[in-house]
């Protein structure tokens, strides 16, 4: 019971770590900038479970609100989270929470089927894909409500740049979460 704990709290810890190295790292592309930080998320929900996964997200967040910069292009503070890319930010808990819970209920439901083995990995991805249409929808409302923009220059500013490279990096999460879980038999 208390090895479990311990294993748990690192895991959590550890992904947190991972966000905040690779969290202030971008891409300038426009007001809201390009960064690894979803794809780090994806590997966390791939690797944890949602709750541990959520967690971890909470404590990177929590670490970047106190001011240390580790969001995207080294920042960090209230005022980053509360500004205009700040609804992005909140979005990741809503990206780690809804696709955890979507990969536990596929997992449960079917993925576990011998049939629908081959569809695991498409599942991961449909999974991801709805975490992040939430991080869109929290992001572009926020951005919406920050820069008053209506919804569809709020999309074309947050969303759109990004969702074929998102795309990408959901591909690589996954591919890369199932061979790390093969390599080290990480339980979830």
């Amino acid at each position: 019971m208390q090895r479990n704990k311990i294993q748990n709290l690192t895991l959590i810890a550890f992904m947190a770590a991972i966000l905040c190295i690779v969290g202030p790292l971008v891409l300038p592309i426009g007001m809201v900038p390009m960064s690894l930080t979803n794809m780090a998320i994806y590997l966390t929900v791939l690797l944890l479970d949602k709750k541990r996964a959520t967690i971890s997200v909470g404590i990177y967040l929590l670490i970047g609100f106190t001011g240390i910069p580790v969001f995207a292009g080294f920042t960090g503070g209230a005022g980053k989270l509360l500004g205009p890319t700040g609804g992005y930010l909140i979005g990741y808990l809503g990206l780690s929470w809804i696709a955890g819970e979507i990969l536990e209920v596929t997992d449960r439901k079917w993925l576990r089927k011998k049939c629908q083995k081959k569809f695991k990995n498409l599942g991961q991805m449909m999974a991801l894909a709805t975490g992040t249409i939430i991080l869109y929808l929290v992001g572009t409302l926020w951005l919406m409500m920050q820069n008053e923009m209506d919804f569809v220059s709020a999309l074309s500013i947050g969303v759109l740049p990004f969702i074929i490279f998102d795309a990408m990096k959901i591909v690589a999460a996954v591919t890369l979460g199932n061979a790390i879980k093969k390599r080290i038999q990480l339980m979830v």
